[in-house]
């Protein structure tokens, strides 16, 4: 393979991962949001002037209801949850090979680049193992009680979103150069 291809495969790797998890935080932000509202109802926005011809939202009962997510989003929710939580899982076993690997395979094969893995444990150099538990941790919330997350945990997962999509930076701005 050449040095492009390599690059290559690193960098759509590396942005793969990145989306993955910036996708998994979003919807986990949002549901934490919707949580905390009473009744999971949110505060209707008025729109226009009140000299205006369209006083606020003007919809019907049903049409608001559509504007709702549809019941499927509750598998699609946990399915994303269980995926960054197989991604937690499998980044424990990379940061520290003598752990051991998860029983239950995840879906599909998760991919994770090695420069990530190197600068993650270069980051945590001196509280490696808290930040182990820590994952493991986050990831098994993430499978039972998404919503039961901390502000510490949700800290940690953007740190990993933004240290990843560091990473498939670095990759494209490479890529770039050649």
């Amino acid at each position: 393979m050449s040095n492009i291809s390599v690059i290559s495969q690193e960098y759509k790797t590396a942005s793969e991962l990145s989306q993955t998890i910036d996708k998994a935080l979003l919807e986990l932000k949002k549901a934490l949001l919707e949580a905390k509202k009473p009744n999971g109802i949110l505060p209707q926005k008025r729109i226009g002037s009140s000299s205006s011809k369209y006083k606020g939202s003007q919809r019907s009962p049903a049409a608001i209801k559509n504007l709702g997510e549809p019941e499927t989003d509750t598998n699609s929710f946990n399915n994303t949850m269980r995926n960054l939580a197989d991604v937690l899982n499998v980044l424990v076993v990379l940061l520290d090979p003598s752990k051991e690997p998860p029983t239950n395979r995840p879906e599909k094969p998760i991919q994770i680049p090695v420069a990530l893995v190197i600068r993650l444990r270069d980051e945590r150099r001196g509280d490696l193992d808290y930040y182990l538990e820590d994952l493991n941790q986050i990831a098994e919330r993430l499978k039972y009680n998404p919503t039961g997350l901390t502000n510490n945990d949700l800290k940690i997962i953007d740190h990993l979103a933004s240290s990843a999509d560091t990473q498939a930076t670095v990759l494209f701005r490479r890529l770039m150069r050649r």
